[in-house]
């Protein structure tokens, strides 16, 4: 992996096998509950997103036992009524965000959220239409690796004067509401705090997309 090729690659496995051993399990485990959350709308099954949000808490730290039983629960009666190969690839990757320690390999982290849009579509490896939406999601993931990650290669020290308190609950407020529409707002608030530099103000600015687990937002919230 070099710098060029880390802004232009478009594998996420390839991104992923070169972070994988470093990354912290937090990053990893919102890397693998963006995608799913990407891939939720192509399954009717509502007992689907409350187990990616306790994915997401678990990401934030230990949760009760019995929660963590009950989402399991849960994910085995979903596994059960299987309604379709979209609906039994989003559940293994549900699965696999829910795991700990999280599995570090991208089939678990991504790939099989991505197979949920090919088969959404398509019948399989030797299907046009299932092939190019798999490689159409796996680019967006690679975008998310980049939003949530950062460039490796620019490693960026944030300033504690940057944190102001106007910055701190834009960035909690997004994070929470998992709106980022505020971004460029909190671009101006982190310049206005003196923040000169451009890697940080040109992603608040960029079309993103921006998830849980950005590494700007992080940056401000002083998360890991």
């Amino acid at each position: 992996m070099t710098k060029v090729k880390w802004l232009k690659c478009f594998d996420p496995h390839e991104l992923l096998e070169f972070l994988v051993k470093e990354a912290s399990e937090r990053k990893l485990r919102l890397f693998a509950c963006a995608c799913c959350r990407r891939a939720l709308h192509l399954v009717s099954d509502d007992r689907l997103p409350p187990l990616v949000q306790v994915a997401e808490n678990l990401a934030e730290g230990p949760i009760k036992a019995k929660e963590l039983k009950r989402a399991f629960r849960v994910f085995s009666e979903s596994e059960q009524s299987d309604t379709g190969r979209s609906h039994s690839n989003l559940v293994f990757a549900i699965h696999s965000a829910l795991k700990s320690p999280i599995d570090r390999g991208y089939f678990g982290l991504g790939e099989s959220a991505s197979c949920a849009f090919g088969w959404a579509v398509g019948n399989g490896l030797n299907d046009t239409q299932y092939l190019e939406a798999t490689q159409q999601e796996r680019r967006q993931q690679a975008t998310l690796i980049r939003d949530i990650f950062g460039n490796p290669f620019r490693p960026v020290t944030f300033s504690s004067e940057w944190r102001t308190d106007t910055g701190l609950s834009l960035a909690r407020q997004m994070y929470d509401s998992r709106n980022f529409s505020a971004m460029p707002i909190l671009a101006d608030a982190l310049q206005d705090a003196g923040c000169d530099n451009d890697n940080i103000l040109d992603h608040c600015r960029s079309e993103g997309p921006h998830v849980r687990g950005c590494w700007v937002i992080d940056l401000v919230l002083g998360k890991e």
